[in-house]
């Protein structure tokens, strides 16, 4: 969970046109600002260095205007759901974890799993695939995909150690 101060860092990451002063200043503020985060950050930073990039989607509705953006990140490689991918809105995920975190969460705290901050982190570091704009009905159809995978946020149960492999800290 994170405060107000360090959500509200992370959100600047967003920003497409934020210049930073290189890597070296994202990672040193990054382990500054999630002292407390440091497992979730290094989850993070093992999705951006996996052999599978981070892809981001603008989903459009008329004349060209994006209605949301969304990343399609890939699972780590120690995870049990290594062959798929999570869908990551601004604001949410559909891994599991961040599921567990969000019920937990108090209003003062901001769930991040490592997917939410990985697509904050590449988004700063410049590593993001961008893709073409996408219909709201693709959007539909990957939001329901990726809820139907058995790490997505679903209603079934899970146990500590498939969290564990997910990497998100409960």
């Amino acid at each position: 969970m994170l405060s107000e101060a360090q959500a509200t860092f992370l959100g600047g990451f967003l920003d497409r046109n934020s210049v930073w002063e290189g890597a070296d200043e994202v990672l040193r503020l990054s382990r500054f600002y999630l002292h407390d985060q440091l497992k979730v950050l290094e989850d993070a930073l093992h999705l951006l260095d996996g052999k599978e990039t981070i892809k981001c989607f603008d989903s459009c509705v008329e004349n060209g205007f994006i209605a949301r953006s969304y990343w399609k990140v890939p699972s780590s490689k120690n995870s049990i759901h290594y062959n798929e991918s999570y869908m990551c809105m601004e604001t949410g995920c559909t891994c599991r974890s961040y599921h567990e975190l969000a019920r937990a969460a108090d209003a003062s705290l901001t769930p991040m799993c490592k997917h939410l901050l990985a697509v904050r982190l590449g988004t700063a570091l410049g590593v993001i695939e961008y893709s073409a704009s996408q219909s709201e009905e693709v959007f539909s159809k990957d939001i329901t995909q990726a809820q139907m995978q058995p790490g997505g946020g679903g209603a079934s149960s899970t146990s500590k150690r498939e969290h564990e492999d997910d990497g998100t800290v409960l």
